[in-house]
């Protein structure tokens, strides 16, 4: 049998590959930097074909991504959109401003939302089953996730015992009310710029280059311990120091301050700890962000 032959049926027999939108995305950039149909279709292990396939819908995949509500298409592989795309951004916006408010959201919560909504938007013959909540869920990448904080089930027992241990600690560490920080994580909606003005491709170097941000990324877009780490002990503390001596007059060796978090499970409260142990953080009690975090 020829070498052709046997590239032949090496090709009859490579199983059909599909990309995730993430993957096709990260295709054509490397298309455009000068990459081969050859090297890509290596790269991707998939066939030639498939990949001029992709080039040629470059601008439809980037639109789709452009106008999606969230992250969490970057899994998905098809560009075909929900049936009734007006009733799922509606549920989602739905969800969204509860979970902001602390509020628990259970499958039988969304699919109430999702019938009530139906018949505000005259969409007949909707039935949220538990298989329609799920496939919402998948489409916007939600998961179930612990609520720490917020006005859920606010503890207003604990602030005041909180505050008198807050007080003996600065008492204690000598430390002054300007050297006590407190920060939170938020959320940037840069899908709210007019397209026009936001090219997908020009997202990440308008954050790091024109905001004064530090930019990490993940691939849920969520903060973890590590990334709260690296920041606390590579940011937070120096800018703490360069502050505190060249503002507020302070001798580097008297540089001091702790920083108020709230017990999220991204922040590793034992590992926040400067070098010199001058630099600290304290976690709020559980369920009273809502009423003393200043950030809140």
């Amino acid at each position: 049998m020829s070498q052709s032959s046997i590239r032949g049926v090496q090709d009859l027999k490579r199983k059909r590959k599909y990309l995730s939108i993430d993957q096709k995305i990260d295709l054509i950039e490397k298309a455009e930097r000068g990459y081969s149909v050859t090297r890509l279709a290596q790269e991707f292990n998939i066939g030639k074909a498939t990949v001029c396939d992709i080039k040629k819908q470059k601008d439809n995949i980037r639109k789709f991504v452009a106008q999606s509500q969230t992250h969490a298409i970057g899994n998905r592989k098809t560009l075909k959109p929900a049936k009734y795309t007006d009733l799922y951004s509606a549920v989602f916006k739905w969800f969204t401003q509860h979970r902001a408010k602390g509020i628990a959201v259970s499958v039988d919560s969304i699919r109430n939302a999702a019938e009530r909504l139906a018949e505000k938007l005259n969409i007949d013959n909707i039935k949220a089953s538990t298989g329609w909540v799920c496939r919402f869920k998948e489409r916007h990448g939600i998961i179930n996730k612990k609520i720490c904080g917020e006005a859920l089930s606010a503890d207003v027992g604990s602030v005041n015992a909180f505050k008198y241990k807050l007080s003996q600690h600065m008492v204690s560490n000598n430390l002054s009310w300007f050297q006590v920080y407190n920060a939170d994580e938020t959320g940037f909606n840069w899908k709210c710029f007019k397209e026009t003005l936001w090219p997908l491709g020009l997202r990440r170097v308008f954050l790091v280059a024109r905001l004064p941000v530090v930019y990490y990324n993940t691939k849920n877009a969520w903060f973890t311990q590590i990334i709260f780490e690296d920041w606390f002990q590579n940011h937070f503390c120096k800018e703490i120091r360069k502050h505190q001596i060249n503002e507020c007059g302070i001798r580097p060796a008297d540089v001091k301050a702790m920083l108020l978090v709230d017990n999220a499970p991204a922040h590793p409260i034992a590992k926040l700890t400067s070098p010199d142990g001058k630099i600290t953080c304290m976690a709020l009690p559980p369920n009273t962000t809502s009423l003393i975090q200043p950030m809140d």
